[in-house]
């Protein structure tokens, strides 16, 4: 098994338990509650109370559209992948409408997703470093996931010099007999 403290992982990766990815909004954003499901591949995030100094402040300002984009909306956005546009579309008294980006805060919401990535990844190996029970599940969790197949082996003895309906003329290497019982002997 892969030791916790080597394992890599990212903000937004599906086998990390999402209740780490709740503790994490409310621990460094200051949301009251916070509700974090994975469906079909993507994260479903309901957060309630994000109206504080905090998630403000980690958040980036549209100068041009006088807004603040919550630096939760910017985790809910990294957990998915996404980058963040600002814009505001105007809707002129003709019917015509037009979108306007602020440039600026879309850039700086997007280098902040990536910040946000770096620090998470940092709060979950200090949290792993203080809570074992945590590194354990996490481990635990990583191994069974991704480090549970181990490839068959066939010992040469039973190696087929000839398998059933091959060329005789055609002499096999050991490591390419290995591959043709391997092929067919799994599932």
């Amino acid at each position: 098994d892969i030791p916790a403290h080597l394992i890599e992982f990212s903000l937004g990766s599906s086998w990390i338990d999402p209740k780490l990815y709740e503790d994490y909004l409310k621990e460094e954003y200051g949301v009251r509650g916070a509700s974090v499901r994975n469906i079909e591949g993507r994260w479903d995030v309901k957060v309630s109370g994000i109206d504080n100094e905090k998630n403000r402040t980690s958040g980036v300002q549209s100068e041009m559209f006088n807004d603040i984009i919550p630096g939760s909306q910017l985790v809910i956005d990294a957990l998915n992948n996404k980058t963040h546009q600002v814009s505001q579309t105007v809707k002129y008294s003709d019917g015509t409408r037009e979108t306007k980006v602020d440039k600026k805060a879309t850039d700086a919401c997007n280098v902040r997703i990536s910040e946000i990535k770096d620090e998470f990844k940092e709060w979950v190996r200090s949290k792993m470093q203080s809570d074992e029970a945590l590194a354990e599940k996490t481990e635990r969790a990583y191994n069974e996931k991704f480090n549970s197949v181990v490839p068959k082996h066939i010992d040469d003895e039973f190696l087929q010099q000839h398998p059933d309906g091959s060329n005789h003329a055609i002499i096999l290497y050991p490591h390419q007999s290995r591959a043709v019982m391997r092929s067919m002997t799994e599932p």
